[in-house]
C-alpha cells in the first residue's frame, strides 16, 4: 500500500467538499481513465449506500496502431508515449461530463454542467508541479437528511475494477466461484477499503502495453474542524 494520494475534506453550512491530489503518474491514469467512486457514510462506517461515480461509461484507452508505431517519425516519442501513457493535461481537457449519483436504490445520471443536484466535480492539472487535483462538492442533503450529524462522516475513495481484472479472476475460479458485483463504467470497484492512508496498490494484471495503473481503495474520517 503506497501513500500516493493526499486527501482532505471540508464542510460549510450547505456542502461537503472532498479534495484529492497526487503526483504519482500511474495514480493519475487510474483516476482519469478508470474514474472514481466517492462514498459517504454519515454513521462513520464503510457502507456504500451513497456515492458519486465520475466519470461513467468510459471507453478503454486506445493502443497505438502497430503500423503507426513502426512508420511514424520520431521513435523516441513513441517509446515515451508507450511508457508514460497519454498526456495528463490532454486527458483532463477531454474528460467526459457524465457522472452518477447513487442514494440507496436510486441512481441518477447527471451532466456536470447541467444538473439540479448541486454536485460539482473539477479536475485540475498543474503542468509545472505535475500535480493532479480533484475537487468534489456535494450538498449535505444529498448524503443524509437535515437532522443528521456529520461529525462521524467517513468517505471512501475507490477505483472501479477494469474488465481484464474481472476476466482474470473469473478464469482462476473453478466450479462457479463468482466475482464481485458490477457498477457502471468499469465493472464494480465496490470492495471494502482499508482505513485511510491514501492507498494505491499497483495493478499488475495483464498490463500489456498500457501504462501501469494502480488500484485505489481507502476510507478516511472527515474530521471536520469544530
Amino acid at each position: 500500500m503506497s501513500d500516493n494520494i493526499s486527501y482532505s475534506s471540508t464542510m460549510d453550512a450547505e456542502n461537503i467538499y472532498v479534495h484529492l491530489s497526487t503526483v504519482d503518474r500511474s495514480t493519475m491514469h487510474t483516476m482519469l481513465q478508470r474514474g472514481l467512486y466517492v462514498y459517504f457514510d454519515v454513521r462513520g462506517k464503510k457502507k456504500k449506500k451513497v456515492a458519486i461515480q465520475y466519470p461513467i461509461n468510459i471507453s478503454p484507452p486506445q493502443r497505438p496502431n502497430r503500423n503507426d508505431r513502426d512508420t511514424g517519425g520520431n521513435r523516441a516519442e513513441v517509446v515515451e508515449e508507450k511508457e508514460q501513457g497519454p498526456d495528463i493535461a490532454v486527458l483532463v481537457a477531454e474528460m467526459p461530463k457524465m457522472a452518477l449519483y447513487t442514494n440507496l436504490d436510486s441512481e441518477v445520471e447527471f451532466h456536470l454542467d447541467l444538473n439540479k443536484l448541486g454536485v460539482s466535480i473539477k479536475y485540475d492539472y498543474d503542468t509545472e508541479g505535475k500535480i493532479l487535483r480533484y475537487e468534489l462538492t456535494i450538498p449535505k442533503h444529498r448524503i443524509a437528511d437535515g437532522e443528521s450529524n456529520f461529525s462521524k462522516l467517513s468517505i471512501g475513495i475507490i477505483s472501479p475494477k477494469i474488465e481484464e481484472e474481472i476476466k482474470e479472476k473469473s478464469s482462476n475460479v473453478s466450479f462457479g466461484g463468482g466475482g464481485q458485483g458490477g457498477g457502471r463504467g468499469g465493472q464494480g470497484g465496490r470492495p471494502g477499503g482499508g482505513q485511510g492512508s491514501g492507498g494505491s496498490q499497483t495493478d499488475r494484471s495483464q498490463q500489456g502495453e498500457r501504462p501501469e495503473e494502480t488500484t485505489i481503495d481507502f476510507w478516511f474520517k472527515a474530521n471536520f474542524a469544530k
